[in-house]
């Protein structure tokens, strides 16, 4: 995926970006992609194809590319997408690298598909420590190498002006149908709500809330995200009392000017998940110098150090805890600025393109121990 919004849109824009600033030519065929986009238009000189998920149509194409051409590398984006690189790989005919997302390559997977993906991976990319961690659990004998992400390349340039202060007035509709404007301390949760992988937190914080709210009741909750699962955390909203609910906003699909007002207006960005591959949206907080919380259970560990740039949390499935952390820093906003500031200091000095960029270059050029 390349013009499509989420993580991995974000992570192959970089990937992108990196190939051209190094002098290649670079060929981009998107299965996921509409057949023509202006996301393509960034790119200048990228022959860039879109197959709008045919996945048929897709695969004769790579292949008819692999067979025309003598790629210094293959890139591919998922384990289970890179099964059709798997001939080409055992015959050496090229190099093949995988990049290793998460949840798709956590037991009890990957399956049938991701395992023959493994297997075409001459690289195998884990996106985070964690993520190769997890991993090697299964097939220790992998030769995986990590290779952490960024914010992409036009955010890293906007991130290195220090964030000013919000100015903006911000008025959202609660679960309640009530319109309320948003005050100074917003818990925001930014992340997709799927039915079918329910490990972000979403049921958390909204069980978090009202423990809140009995010692700071103007406290909000954004959860930004559409999906499956969105019906199901709404009705657990409304078993909520009426005055916490005023206090619940579930905005759905939130465009990117709109939402990076929220990461602007939030007191702490908050997503206790245990299924983090990365986890993106904690460095679009700390862009904008916001404290975290997040969980020691995923690679959430990886981004935030805990009680120096923001929170981790033992049981992400557990309210009690990630409210009694809340409440913690509610109680010391000077604490909270301070872990937010060093959040972003973080960013600058490991998560922004230029270091993401001199990390992958290594890899793709085979200095696959350079991670700095």
């Amino acid at each position: 995926m390349l013009a499509l919004a989420g993580g991995i849109a974000v992570a192959n824009r970089s990937v992108v970006h990196a190939l051209i600033d190094a002098g290649y030519q670079v060929d981009l065929l998107g299965l996921n992609e509409p057949g023509t986009s202006s996301a393509y238009d960034r790119f200048s000189g990228v022959h860039a194809r879109g197959f709008d998920n045919s996945k048929a149509r897709f695969t004769l194409a790579v292949w008819r590319a692999l067979l025309a051409h003598r790629y210094a590398f293959v890139f591919c984006d998922h384990v289970n997408l890179a099964m059709i690189l798997l001939p080409f790989s055992l015959l050496n005919w090229v190099r093949c690298i995988v990049r290793l997302n998460g949840v798709e390559v956590f037991a009890p997977l990957p399956n049938r598909e991701g395992r023959l993906g493994l297997s075409a991976a001459t690289v195998p990319m884990a996106i985070s420590d964690h993520t190769k961690e997890r991993v090697l659990a299964q097939f220790p004998h992998l030769p995986v190498v990590t290779c952490d992400l960024s914010i992409d390349p036009a955010a890293s340039e906007q991130a290195l002006t220090s964030p000013g202060a919000v100015s903006e007035t911000i008025t959202l509709e609660a679960v309640d149908g009530s319109f309320q404007r948003l005050g100074s301390r917003v818990l925001l949760h930014v992340g997709r709500m799927s039915a079918l992988q329910r490990h972000k937190g979403h049921d958390t914080m909204i069980r978090a809330l009202p423990l809140i709210r009995a010692q700071f009741p103007d406290v909000q909750l954004v959860l930004a995200g559409k999906g499956s699962d969105r019906e199901r955390l709404l009705a657990l909203a409304h078993t909520l009392p009426e005055d916490t609910q005023r206090a619940i906003f579930m905005p759905g699909f939130v465009a990117d000017a709109d939402l990076q007002k929220l990461y602007r207006q939030c007191f702490l960005f908050a997503m206790p998940s245990r299924g983090e591959g990365f986890g993106l949206v904690y460095l679009e907080a700390m862009r904008w110098g916001k404290p975290c919380l997040g969980s020691n259970l995923d690679a959430a560990q990886c981004i935030i150090r805990d009680a120096e740039t923001g929170i981790l949390v033992d049981d992400p499935d557990d309210p009690q805890e990630a409210a009694a952390r809340i409440i913690d820093l509610l109680k010391d906003p000077a604490r909270a600025d301070r872990l937010g500031q060093a959040g972003y200091q973080r960013l600058c000095d490991r998560f922004l393109y230029p270091q993401f960029r001199q990390r992958f270059l290594a890899l793709v050029t085979g200095e696959r121990h350079a991670q700095p």
